[in-house]
């Protein structure tokens, strides 16, 4: 734990650009070095909410580890947690001995992203108050549901980074999150922005539930080349399908030194 850590109206900053956590979670370990421990629990006193998944036993390395054990056992008996569901306050903050993060966090009023459940990937920043988010569907299928952010805002705004279209999506809104629909295709990428805003001016953002109508363009296809594309020009060709030019027959080379022009 680094010893430069502090907190900021009960959130953790590891340095002054990092973004706040919430809690930090000790999961379960056999060693842990007694500075690290110490500065845990400084950490707690400043106002940090701190979860173990258990004690741990003692420190690293074999040259003292009957006097680092002992350091250990003195530290953590400072804190009388025997049990799962056990808690001390230290200062301004407090110490949770939990046999199962997920139920203490929500118990703590500290919820998870459950997006990931939905199989899509993300990074969050906060910025201003507002919340950003990247996702990605890295998966093979399309992901069409609603989903719900760990965050609570008036309007979800959606960006695609791929075209620079913005819309806001309707959402609704409970004490914890904010529920929407989303509808990604494979490898498709989009930017939420939660903000409380008031953004009159943007259109609404519509998920295409299907691929528009598809046809089929056929015919021949003549192709041509610059004249200015070189010495040699190639002679045309008609072509029954569209195919990349340099794959063409051409002895010479000539073709993949020429540009295209289809007609």
């Amino acid at each position: 734990m680094d010893g430069n850590a502090k907190t900021d109206q009960e959130n953790i900053l590891t340095n002054p650009d990092a973004n706040p956590a919430k809690a930090l979670l000790i999961p379960k370990m056999k060693h842990m070095p007694v500075s690290t421990m110490e500065n845990i629990l400084k950490l707690a006193e400043s106002g940090a909410k701190i979860i173990f998944r258990s004690k741990p036993e003692a420190a690293p390395g074999f040259l003292a580890m009957e006097e680092s054990g002992n350091q250990i056992n003195e530290l953590w008996n400072q804190l009388d947690l025997r049990e799962a569901g056990q808690e001390k306050i230290c200062g301004k903050g407090k110490i949770i001995l939990s046999g199962d993060f997920g139920k203490t966090l929500e118990k703590e009023g500290i919820y998870r992203e459950e997006l990931v459940d939905s199989g899509l990937k993300f990074v969050r920043r906060s910025h201003n108050g507002d919340s950003f988010y990247f996702l990605v569907n890295h998966g093979p299928n399309i992901i069409d549901q609603q989903i719900a952010l760990s965050s609570t805002a008036k309007t979800i705004l959606v960006m695609d980074p791929l075209t620079s279209k913005i819309g806001k999506t309707n959402s609704t809104q409970n004490e914890n999150q904010t529920a929407f629909r989303i509808r990604m295709e494979p490898g498709e990428t989009l930017i939420l922005r939660t903000t409380n805003l008031e953004n009159p001016n943007l259109q609404d953002w519509n998920f295409i539930d299907k691929p528009t109508d598809q046809f089929e363009i056929t015919g021949l296809w003549q192709l041509t080349f610059d004249d200015n594309g070189g010495p040699e020009t190639p002679e045309d060709a008609v072509l029954e399908n569209i195919a990349p030019w340099t794959t063409l027959e051409d002895p010479n080379w000539f073709v993949i030194h020429f540009c295209l022009k289809v007609i």
